[in-house]
């Protein structure tokens, strides 16, 4: 699924996989919209509260921003982090500081397994 057009001055969308066992699995571009906003619109389209994977860009840039994200994941329960392209270092910093084990480094080539044969996510 998709969270549908998002509007935050620009067009975004976001893929949505819903893996029953274990909750989304939420696939971003950039997040112009916010991070924290796109998985809200994911919880709301698919009704769905349990988030197991974050994956993509991040849009943000400080140590403070990441570990903001980093706790609102963390209150979700989220299993797996692995924010790329857009997301800064210092973002990435605060991720880890808040997160450890459920952070996944991200980069060309990277293939991230979710424990579900069906759906690798590959290359991302």
């Amino acid at each position: 699924m998709s969270t549908g057009e998002m509007w935050d001055g620009i067009s975004e969308y976001s893929l949505l996989i819903n893996l029953s066992e274990k909750g989304l699995v939420v696939l971003t571009g950039c997040s112009d919209p916010g991070i924290i906003n796109i998985i809200e619109r994911a919880q709301k389209v698919l009704g769905i509260h349990k988030i197991y994977a974050v994956v993509g860009g991040f849009h943000i840039s400080s140590t403070s921003g990441g570990m903001k994200v980093a706790e609102f994941l963390c209150g979700l329960g989220v299993k797996m982090v692995s924010p790329c392209h857009c997301t800064h270092t210092r973002a990435k910093i605060g991720i880890i500081k808040i997160l450890k084990e459920e952070y996944i480094r991200n980069g060309s080539g990277k293939s991230i397994s979710i424990g579900c044969s069906e759906f690798p996510l590959e290359g991302l």
